[in-house]
């Protein structure tokens, strides 16, 4: 048997002889998952008018099935997480995290952020399902709130 598309299938197998005729059933479900891959992400920031804000681009080759993304801003703290996808599949993926959720995930994502604190921070990004995890970090320094001084004399 071969499946051509991924998803979830209910499949029922019945035997048939001649002597004893149609058996009883066998039911069995089968998932059939396509892995993920394909995860880059790019700062598109302007750090000259907007130190503060990091604006970042996601593009995810393959989205996979099921899949969910969770990114780690680089706070350390459990409102800097967030999951891109379904929410069932987030949960069921990272059970021991507490993020703010998000229900779509694109192949295309433009992600923005705003830090309070000049530093550096290490953002993480995972793409995973059941079947595969991708994962890329990346660093971004916040170089400090912009201060414009106007002379009017």
């Amino acid at each position: 048997m071969t499946f051509l598309d991924a998803g979830e299938y209910n499949l029922t197998f019945n035997g048939f002889n001649h002597i004893q005729k149609l058996s009883k059933p066998i039911y069995r479900h089968i998932s059939v998952l396509e892995p993920v891959g394909g995860l880059e992400v790019v700062d598109l920031s302007n750090d000259t008018t907007e130190p503060e804000t990091k604006r970042l681009s996601v593009e995810i080759t393959h989205l996979g099935t099921n899949s969910c993304l969770l990114v780690d801003y680089g706070e350390k703290s459990r409102e800097d997480l967030a999951t891109f996808g379904d929410a069932i599949n987030c949960q069921r993926l990272f059970p021991s995290i507490k993020s703010v959720h998000n229900q779509t995930l694109t192949r295309i994502m433009e992600l923005s952020k705003k830090y309070y604190k000049p530093r550096d921070y290490f953002l993480k990004f995972t793409l995973a399902n059941r079947l595969s995890r991708v994962v890329r970090e990346l660093m971004v320094t916040v170089l400090g709130m912009l201060v414009l001084l106007l002379n009017f004399s």
